[in-house]
């Protein structure tokens, strides 16, 4: 009774700071006592002794527990069973003991983790732990020296025998073991503990031992353990107290109460409690994940915010880019999510010019006037010179009515007739009639004869006051001899006109030549003075085309 009331009193504190995860086990192995009398310094099963008792564990957290035990059993020792060469092969003592040991340890259980994996959840599997702690014990021993011979430490024997040595104490209780759950409430244990005892009279032997050597004792056990769970009237797993639904059998996701779709949303809360999903859509699936369950999503497959019921709106206008003509660029409704920046009526993505304010007519943009001379560029000939309306807002420098761009002289006011250039002089006109008789060849020849040179330097010179202006120089001769000759003869006549010219300057581009023989007569072929009227060279100023 004594025994049982000491144990009581021992395991009272963790009785009293318990509130769930309790366990209570049973245990059976057997004693093994490592002292003066025992055959080795490790346990041996040639002393193993039965033994048992019971065990209540309180589990501190995920890894940690704190376990009390009661055990009670037998310790024995004898010399007998010592081989060695030393003193106690000759002593032959003997002990037997009953023990009671109480004890508090620390258990660690690294991998519990596993065993709980989530609130009211357990999983099967071996998970090794290791303890150290505190215990009391009291033995009764009896020693046995009956076979101890007469000349044996008898000395030594009487002052164990005379020493009144304590029947309790404390010793240091450390191991480790295994777990392996066999059910929620069901453990297995199987552990070996190490006591180290504060004295050396264990075994009821010191001074006949060895007094420097504290004696040591171990069990080694299997323990059925029972998990004592909280109350759980629904048989859900989940207990009562921490069951929001305690009389009806529900999920663990729903803290206990049914939950058909297992989307951790009760059923009389979940507005769709045969399809999962998320407790921000009120269990109702949400597939995109935009907090808009399915069914009140307009795009269920793509996230999008709520004010576009749930399609996505990538520029944030409030149009859905499914409905918006213009998804990267924010826009209005009344364009259809396009944006009008300059506010002309005309969305961007219509307008030809989105950047100024334009009008129908040109599709959205400015009539300009980039010569600043009255006429739109639309209606302006010549936009970016300013000119009058007359003449189609072209500039007219030389004011000849002539526009430039049309006008070959621009800069010297000139005639229609001569595409702006202006008329000869009466002089140069002079010099071109009197040229068509002075230039003279060589008979039969398109050698020019010495005094020709003095006209057609004054033909260069005329050249070189009318820039613009290009000479047409033609080769003409009578009827006289073979036609094809003269039509040869006067085509070099002319040719010789032009190479002389350029070598005075002019560029050969602003001449012309060519020879009609005796195809175009001015005068009759068949006097002298005639003939000789049609022998010549023509020299024609002309305003080339442009």
């Amino acid at each position: 009774m004594k025994k049982i009331i000491l144990g009581a009193i021992l395991l009272l504190p963790l009785i009293l700071t318990g509130q769930a995860k309790w366990e209570f086990g049973l245990t059976g192995g057997g004693w093994m006592y490592m002292g003066d009398l025992a055959p080795s310094r490790f346990p041996t099963l040639k002393e193993l002794q039965p033994g048992g008792g019971a065990l209540l564990r309180r589990r501190l957290g995920e890894t940690m527990a704190l376990r009390g035990s009661f055990l009670s059993g037998s310790l024995s020792g004898t010399d007998r069973n010592i081989r060695s060469k030393d003193i106690r092969k000759v002593r032959l003592i003997g002990f037997e003991s009953k023990i009671m040991d109480a004890s508090v340890v620390l258990e660690w259980e690294p991998w519990a983790g596993r065993r709980y994996p989530g609130n009211f959840q357990f999983k099967k599997l071996i998970s090794p732990y290791i303890f150290a702690g505190g215990a009391w014990y009291r033995n009764e021993v009896q020693n046995d020296y009956s076979a101890m011979p007469s000349d044996g430490l008898w000395g030594a024997v009487r002052k164990d025998q005379t020493t009144e040595y304590k029947n309790t104490g404390w010793s240091i209780p450390f191991g480790g073991g295994v777990h392996f759950d066999l059910s929620r409430r069901s453990v297995v244990s199987v552990e070996l503990t190490m006591r180290r005892a504060a004295n050396d009279y264990l075994d009821g032997v010191s001074y006949a031992g060895n007094p420097d050597n504290k004696d040591w004792y171990a069990f080694a056990g299997v323990s059925y353990n029972y998990r004592f769970t909280p109350r759980d009237r629904d048989k859900d797993l989940i207990p009562d107290k921490q069951d929001f639904c305690p009389a009806v059998n529900g999920a663990l996701s729903a803290m206990g109460c049914p939950d058909a779709d297992g989307d951790g949303l009760e059923d009389v809360e979940d507005m769709c409690p045969n399809a999962p999903g998320p407790r921000v859509a009120n269990g109702c699936p949400d597939t995109d994940g935009d907090e808009l369950p399915d069914h009140l999503d307009d795009c269920p497959l793509y996230a999008g915010p709520e004010k576009t019921k749930g399609c996505p709106d990538a520029d944030d206008d409030g149009i859905p880019d499914k409905d918006d003509e213009c998804p990267q660029a924010a826009g209005i409704a009344d364009y259809k999510g396009c944006p009008d920046t300059d506010g002309d009526g005309f969305p961007d993505n219509k307008d030809d010019c989105p950047e100024e304010a334009g009008v129908p007519e040109k599709q959205g943009c400015p009539y300009r006037d980039t010569d600043g001379d009255g006429i739109f560029d639309d209606f302006d000939e010549c936009p970016d010179a300013a000119g009058p309306k007359e003449l189609g807002g072209c500039p007219d420098t030389d004011n000849d009515g002539i526009a430039d761009k049309n006008d070959r002289c621009p800069e010297a006011a000139g005639t229609k007739e001569l595409a702006g250039c202006p008329e000869m002089s009466e002089e140069h006109k002079k010099i071109l009639a009197a040229a068509r008789w002075g230039v003279e060849f060589e008979t039969a020849s398109a050698t020019l004869k010495p005094h020709s040179a003095n006209v057609l330097n004054k033909i260069a010179g005329l050249l070189n006051d009318y820039p613009v202006y290009h000479l047409h120089i033609s080769g003409h001769t009578d009827n006289r001899g073979v036609p094809a000759k003269n039509q040869t003869l006067s085509e070099k006549r002319a040719k010789s006109c032009v190479d002389y010219l350029v070598g005075k300057g002019v560029t050969a581009e602003r001449l012309r030549s060519e020879g009609f023989g005796a195809g175009k007569p001015i005068a009759t072929n068949n006097t002298a003075q005639g003939r000789s009227r049609n022998r010549r060279v023509d020299f024609d100023l002309v305003v080339p085309a442009q």
